[in-house]
């Protein structure tokens, strides 16, 4: 494991005895890797490093006179003299600030922001600041410290520049930037990766390079970083390098920091997650020449132990993941890149491969994704190339030639799966796994429609739900390979809405509510718009009449023609002609002739086809966003016991029946029929304090407020009052809800005056006056009802109330008035009021296991449009805590580009976020954090390094540039999985969807064995089988302790404002998610025109409204 045994007491002395020499520099605690130690001993010549001992840099302060050395120019070093450092900077003088700006109120006197990598020096007894200072880790846990990464494996990015090596007897200790050594086909190191010299080897220039193994690059000492060094060749080995052409160019970028004052909201001027004064012209980091990948895994024991919880109560329930036996598969198999032309259409692939396969590779067993690649454990013949034939649906000839041949890296070492399961290896063998889920899917391929990694059974087998609007639900079987501690298939039931097949003249009678005498008179073309939103985009099949004589043919829709058929006319051997006269020329007469035609194909070409001669393609799995309606339906239709839900993936199971597949049988693979058992741990929920030490205890995932008040309400009576469109709703029912608004203020202690003012208003011009008078009379807050119909909808008031006049609104819909008014549903509104009027509603009682001293606790989240909406900005949405209790929380959004090839998930903008965060936090609690907790919701595994690089540097950079040293966890939230959990005890009268009980935690054997991981049910499900949260600790430098991190995260989940109820996930994660939201309200119905940064520029928060009610927006 890695150990860090020098602790912040050591530190600090060690800082102080450079504060007494007037030095100044960054100090760095070194760490124990045991598991690079067999790879150290022989490139050292016969030294062998201990584990145990930490090497401790000192930069030493230049004498009066002495010459500054090169970047990584070393002086001779005496016994026990440390090397110079790499990043030893001057003090910047009063008045600097560094660019790069934020939604920001005025600073407090004397709050000068400080430069991205300055350091400052310290006096006696002063804690060193720095983002680069390390803190002690815990057991198994990966060192911190800005830029540090984890090992990297196969196309990965480089590891950071900060890391080091730990330090044998005898070695001299490394330089300040020295990496860690890299595993084969990783990215090269850091700028100044050096080896230490071992005895009679000469001693190295200032970038003398250590040997490069199979597939690396060599690492050189000016490759570009984010946000610093620029970059030049790599040396080989023993080569030289001046270093003083780097020192210059920083030294020259030290001199760009800007001053001046903060902006008031904003981008930086460069790119993100550094300094911006660094990275302004730099752009993306360069990398050299992508390394080979032909190593299915690095093969590097791992030797960390990952210390795994044990607090709460044990008991044991099934997951659905299925055992895989591989002990018959063989050691390789062979990748094979497979062309078909033409491309289109691409739905008979399979089909036509799988001729292809019997017709010229002699009937082989393989296994082919549908697209590109085919996997086999045979060796086969190639590259080989041929023409095939299928035959379509309507019995016509459809032709491909295929070529295939060998990939350049065409041996795939299965074997790396036992490795990983026998050795407990770091990496995970990616490429045998996307080897084995094409395998996997070969059953499944043959008779269903897919959908990403679910496979849905048709709808003629009778198993579809009607959702309304022309769609219907399919359920389908999602299967993939995980990595637990060994691999594992994980099961689990889809539900997916599919269109319709049907005629398009019974869509718009059942799914639109025509009657037919509507489509005969034509009197509905003016509501046809009503159906384009359904049909645009969609496959039609066009049946000619059968007196043509022709096929059908399959067609796309993009809308209606303008005019019916017998009046719409196109030209035909140089005769006009109307659609109506055409059939009827042919022998048809068309039923439907006062009909608007669709227009179909290239939206540029005029094609237009009779309606009732056009129908809904079957089986078309659309990549587009559900309506409401199918929402609601869909969530009645999918939300089911873990029972039924447990018996509807073994039916599908059995329908599939992986094991009698050829290819999965060829492959040496064999599934079990049956879930997993695994041991579980229940935690026990927090008590939570309310008003004069009222304390509410939750049960099954809920409490009530029974006695209880809320614990912090302002002393001062605020003004409402209460809008309504006017003849939207009775006066009466206004009323009604003044008075119990008033009533149930008294009973949970908001300080509302006795008596709303009422006013009603006209359109959205007189809604602007009464917001702009309201706000003149400084009312605290408005309530506003949202009209059903024919009004403002809730965004275009939150625009106005936030983006113009800057005025507290509650909404309420005009249906809750009506029909649902009761205590209990102005009570949950309450609950919003309070948090948005800065109150508290309650705080989780004092617990000593998870007592953490001024924490300030973050939670971001990224929302995307829909696929068919790529026009549209991402919105990034980051809250941080500002009080004692993890309860009062302020937000931070941004817009950002949603990409053309898949959505950016990273944020771009860390560094300024977490700039005004960190002031808001000091602005309440008089001083900065020691310990940041930060729930990054959003990020799939992939990324989990993107996170950690760019991020974490961000946030690392914000606490540099204020002086401190706060220490970090970031903990990625995922929700995205299909992992669920089945008790295999009979259900609760109580609990009619069998869950587990809130606080039930999993954190081994389905987890990655060298990955600081865990599953956690926190709530209880309302409908259906409850989803367990899973949660990834990607950074860890205050070396928090499991059970105090899972325990922690268990009473986060009970201190989300809207509800008396435990979340899904961590209060933080969820406040970013609904601040988000609220950025995806502020560019709801606008054209965007410009980038999303300046269209960010247009719609900022009036600044006094932001910081008079930083949780407005729960």
């Amino acid at each position: 494991g890695h150990q860090d045994q020098h602790g912040w007491q050591e530190a600090g002395q060690q800082q102080r005895r450079q504060g007494a020499q007037g030095g100044q520099g960054s100090q760095q605690g070194g760490w124990a890797a045991a598991g690079q130690q067999q790879r150290r001993q022989g490139e050292q010549g016969g030294q062998r490093p201990q584990g145990s001992q930490n090497t401790q840099q000192q930069c030493r302060p230049q004498g009066p006179g002495q010459q500054p050395s090169g970047s990584m120019q070393q002086r001779p070093q005496g016994p026990g003299q440390q090397p110079a450092g790499f990043m030893q900077q001057r003090p910047q003088g009063p008045g600097q600030q560094p660019g790069g700006f934020t939604q920001q109120l005025p600073h407090g006197p004397g709050q000068q922001p400080s430069g991205f990598m300055q350091q400052q020096p310290q006096g006696p007894g002063q804690q060193p600041h720095g983002f680069m200072q390390q803190l002690p880790q815990g057991s198994g846990q990966q060192p911190s410290g800005f830029m540090q990464q984890q090992p990297q494996g196969p196309g990965q990015q480089p590891p950071s520049f900060m890391q080091q090596r730990p330090q044998g007897p005898g070695q001299q200790p490394p330089s300040f930037m020295q990496q860690r050594p890299q595993g084969p086909g990783q990215q090269p190191g850091g700028p100044t990766q050096q080896r230490p010299q071992g005895p009679g080897q000469q001693p190295g220039g200032p970038t003398q390079q250590r040997p490069q193994g199979p597939g690396q690059q060599p690492a050189s000492f000016m490759q570009q970083q984010p946000g610093g060094s620029t970059q030049q060749r790599a040396q080989g080995p023993g080569q030289q390098q001046g270093g003083q052409q780097g020192q210059q160019r920083r030294q020259g970028q030290q001199g760009d920091q800007k001053g001046g004052s903060y902006q008031q909201q904003g981008y930086p001027s460069g790119q993100p997650g550094g300094s911006s004064s660094q990275r302004g012209a730099q752009g993306d980091h360069q990398r050299g020449p992508r390394p080979s990948t032909g190593s299915a895994v690095s093969q590097r024991p791992s030797t960390a132990i990952i210390k795994r919880g044990t607090l709460g109560r044990t008991g044991t329930c099934a997951v659905n993941y299925l055992d895989v036996d591989l002990s018959k598969m063989p050691e390789i198999a062979y990748h094979y890149d497979v062309t078909i032309v033409p491309e289109r259409p691409k739905k008979f692939y399979r089909q036509a491969f799988d001729v292809f396969r019997k017709k010229y590779l002699n009937n082989a067993v393989a296994a082919f994704d549908g697209r590109k690649s085919c996997y086999a454990v045979d060796k086969l013949k190639s590259p080989v190339e041929g023409d095939v034939e299928v035959i379509d649906r309507y019995n016509r000839p459809v032709r491909y030639t295929i070529a295939m041949k060998e990939t350049d890296q065409s041996i795939v070492e299965l074997s790396s799966l036992r490795s990983y399961m026998k050795d407990k290896i770091y990496d995970k063998p990616m490429r045998a796994l996307q080897c084995l889920e094409v395998v996997l899917a070969e059953p499944c391929n043959k008779n269903s429609i897919r959908a990403g990694r679910s496979f849905f059974k048709n709808s003629s087998n009778n198993e579809s739900y009607k959702l309304g609007d022309g769609y219907e639900a399919l359920v389908g079987l999602y299967q993939s390979f995980v990595l637990g501690d060994k691999p594992f298939v994980n099961v689990d039931v889809s539900h997916k809405s599919f269109p319709i097949a049907m005629t398009v003249i019974d869509y718009l009678c059942d799914g639109i509510k025509f009657a037919k005498s509507e489509l005969q008179s034509g009197s509905c073309n003016s509501k046809l718009k009503r159906a384009v939103s359904f049909l645009k985009g969609i496959n039609i099949v066009y049946e000619p009449p059968k007196c043509f004589a022709t096929e059908p043919r399959v067609y796309k829709v993009n809308g209606f023609s303008q005019q019916p058929a017998n009046v719409l006319k196109f030209k035909l051997e140089d005769k006009l002609m109307t659609v109506e006269g055409y059939f009827k020329s042919r022998g048809y007469a068309l039923q439907f002739p006062n009909l608007n035609c669709l227009h179909v194909g290239p939206p540029a070409k005029n094609i237009y086809l009779p309606v009732e001669l056009c129908r809904i393609e079957e089986g078309q799995a659309l990549n587009r966003k559900d309506g409401s309606n199918q929402v609601s339906a869909m969530i009645k239709f999918a939300a089911t016991s873990t029972n039924e839900r447990k018996a509807k993936i073994i039916n599908l199971l059995r329908h599939f029946n992986h094991n009698t597949d050829p290819a999965i049988s060829r492959f040496g693979i064999h599934i079990a029929n049956d879930f997993i058992t695994v041991t579980t741990r229940l935690l026990t929920p927090p008590q939570l304090e309310y008003y004069n030490k009222n304390f509410a205890c939750p049960l099954n995932g809920s409490w009530n407020m029974t006695r209880c008040q809320f614990l912090k309400v302002h002393q001062k009576q605020h003004r409402w009052a209460i809008m309504y469109l006017e003849n939207s709703v009775p006066f009466g029912k206004i009323e009604d809800l003044s008075s119990l608004v008033s009533r149930q203020s008294k009973i949970v202690n908001v300080n509302l005056e006795p008596k709303a003012d009422i006013r009603r208003f006209r359109d959205e011009r007189n809604l602007d006056e009464h917001f702009k008078d309201l706000k003149t009379k400084k009312y605290d807050l408005v309530f506003v009802v949202i009209p059903t119909r024919n009004g403002p909808s809730y965004d275009v008031i939150k625009q106005k109330a936030e983006l113009q006049h800057g005025i507290l609104t509650q909404c309420i819909k005009q249906f809750s008035i009506e029909r649902r008014m009761s205590p209990q549903l102005v009570d949950n509104v309450l609950l919003k009021v309070n948090s948005k009027l800065n109150g508290i509603n309650h705080k989780l009682k004092d617990d000593p296991r998870t007592m953490l001293a001024n924490v300030m606790y973050l939670g971001a989240d990224v929302t995307h449009p829909s696929p068919d909406q790529r026009d549209i900005p991402s919105v990034v949405g980051v809250a941080g805590s500002h009080d004692p209790y993890g309860a009062s929380y302020n937000m931070q959004y941004r817009l950002q580009s949603s990409g053309t090839g898949g959505a950016r998930e990273e944020i771009e903008d860390m560094e300024s976020i977490v700039t005004e965060h960190l002031r808001v936090y000091r602005e309440y609690r008089g001083s900065y954090p020691d310990h940041i907790i930060y729930y990054r919701d959003g990020v799939s595994d992939g990324q989990f390094m993107k996170i950690k690089n760019l991020e974490l540097r961000g946030i690392y950079a914000a606490c540099s540039k204020l002086k401190i040293n706060p220490k970090m966890c970031c903990v990625i939230v995922v929700k995205r999985h299909h992992t669920r959990f089945f008790p295999l005890t009979q259900p609760h009268p109580k609990n009619k969807f069998n869950n587990v009980d809130p606080g039930t935690i999993v954190d081994h054997k389905i987890v990655h064995p060298n990955e600081m991981q865990f599953f956690m049910v926190s709530h209880q499900s309302i409908q259906g089988t409850a989803k367990p949260t899973r949660y990834n600790v990607i950074e860890n430098t205050g070396d928090l302790d499991i059970d105090l991190l899972q325990q922690l995260t268990y009473n986060l989940c009970h201190m989300f404002p809207r509800c008396n109820r435990s979340v899904s996930y961590p209060a933080p994660a969820y406040l970013a998610h609904l601040a988000a939201a609220r950025g995806r309200v502020y560019i709801s119905n606008a054209r965007l025109l410009k980038s999303p940064k300046e269209e960010y520029q247009k719609r900022l928060i009036v600044p006094e409204f932001l910081k008079t009610n930083p949780m407005y927006f729960v």
